[in-house]
């Protein structure tokens, strides 16, 4: 069911801006151009989603992975 989700939120990603909170981290920075990382209501970090997804420390420096 996730992966269906996600499929159909890919399609639609073409023509509309979507917003994804979601726990499986690797679907959310494939789908995604930026990730906003929040703690407390404030955000910590922005920026492309693909430095997150292909760089493993700088994904455990933000998101204490």
């Amino acid at each position: 069911m996730v992966e269906q989700l996600f499929h159909s939120f890919n399609r639609l990603r073409e023509v509309l801006s979507i917003v994804i909170v979601d726990h499986n981290l690797d679907l959310a920075l494939a789908l995604s151009d930026r990730t906003v990382a929040l703690e407390r209501g404030r955000v910590f970090h922005e920026g492309p989603s693909d430095a997150l997804a292909t760089d493993l420390d700088l994904r455990r420096k933000v998101l204490w992975l």
